[in-house]
């Protein structure tokens, strides 16, 4: 979280603890420098923040004050949990945030952004103000994070989880990232593939379990390399190399079906350009990635990020609305096919 958030999140507790209330002077630029312990121009660029966010205003010569309408407001919350996270989903799950949040305001309601950390008591970290909470959207919310935050029987809308159970999904990833791959097999009538997969996905304990056994159990009839998340990334890369090298055809395609491993391939593909020049690569993406060029025949399948926070503020309104019940399972598809080489070259 950049500095000036951290002033603005400083701001808004005060707010929502009822140490500040409507009408009442915030602190001044200087005591939250030495509060926070930041420079004046990121208090003042935090305040600017509450300002945009119509929260506080300031009068000249007076200083700035929370606004009287600020707190008649209701606000969603946002969970995340984001030490669970590296590279490019750490980044795919700020984006969300940041949609989220402009959403949320857009809609006249105030973002509460909470991030979970490890080992700690969600039921006494979250706000005090919880009562007034309108929904709840958890974003790599884990089970245990949403069975607590259940217990306030405030509506919740789930992204990017992998498993449904009671709560209203808006996206299990396996089992539409399957679907689709499943589908280019069949449109481009593939037959000779090489699937790389990291053996930790089929470990979950959620419902995805099954899909990831079935989907391997589909790939098998090809020929499938299982790599151990918990080796390196050198002995990962040794992995694929030993598995190309050893081919005694031409593949069809070759599935990557963690992003982490295509990425880290990926610089190494220029030392099997007989071979992958005319193969088809299939990756799921989970984010925005660098221009991986049109050297390759790359079908990326990937998210549309803003698409899914969008959705999710839909789903969770209509949950508010009372459109549908609590427990429904609602699953939509943000996933996007860029299969424009595939076209231009078949």
């Amino acid at each position: 979280m950049k500095k000036k958030d951290l002033v603005a999140e400083h701001i808004k507790s005060l707010i929502y603890k009822g140490k500040l209330r409507q009408g009442d002077k915030i602190p001044s630029e200087t005591e939250i420098m030495k509060t926070l312990n930041v420079s004046r121009f990121t208090a003042r660029e935090g305040i600017n923040t509450l300002k945009r966010e119509n929260i506080i205003e300031t009068l000249h010569g007076s200083g700035s004050f929370v606004k009287n309408n600020s707190l008649n407001k209701k606000y969603i919350l946002i969970v995340s949990e984001e030490y669970c996270l590296t590279g490019t989903a750490r980044g795919s799950n700020r984006f969300i945030i940041n949609e989220l949040k402009n959403r949320i305001s857009e809609l006249g309601y105030i973002p509460y952004f909470y991030i979970d950390r490890e080992k700690s008591d969600v039921l006494k970290e979250i706000p005090i103000i919880i009562s007034e909470t309108i929904g709840i959207v958890s974003v790599h919310g884990s089970e245990r994070t949403l069975d607590k935050l259940s217990e306030f029987h405030i509506p919740i809308v789930s992204v990017m989880k992998s498993t449904a159970r009671e709560y209203s999904t808006i996206l299990t990833n396996y089992p539409l990232l399957y679907r689709k791959i499943d589908s280019i097999i069949k449109k481009y009538k593939l037959e000779k593939i090489v699937s790389f997969s990291i053996v930790q996905s089929l470990q979950r304990k959620e419902m995805d379990t099954f899909i990831h056994y079935a989907f391997n159990a589909y790939l098998k009839k090809f020929d499938s390399v299982n790599i151990n998340f918990s080796e390196n990334i050198p002995s990962a890369i040794s992995l694929f190399k030993a598995k190309i090298k050893s081919l005694k055809y031409t593949p069809d395609a070759i599935i990557f079906q963690d992003d982490t491993i295509f990425n880290n391939v990926f610089p190494i593909f220029g030392e099997f350009d007989n071979i992958l020049k005319n193969t088809k690569i299939i990756t799921h993406s989970s984010g925005y990635r660098q221009d991986w060029g049109s050297s390759y025949k790359i079908c990326r399948l990937e998210f549309d990020l803003k698409d899914m926070a969008e959705k999710s503020i839909e789903l969770l309104l209509k949950k508010i609305n009372g459109e549908f019940i609590n427990k429904q399972n609602i699953y939509i598809d943000p996933t996007v096919i860029n299969e424009e080489i595939f076209k231009l070259q078949n």
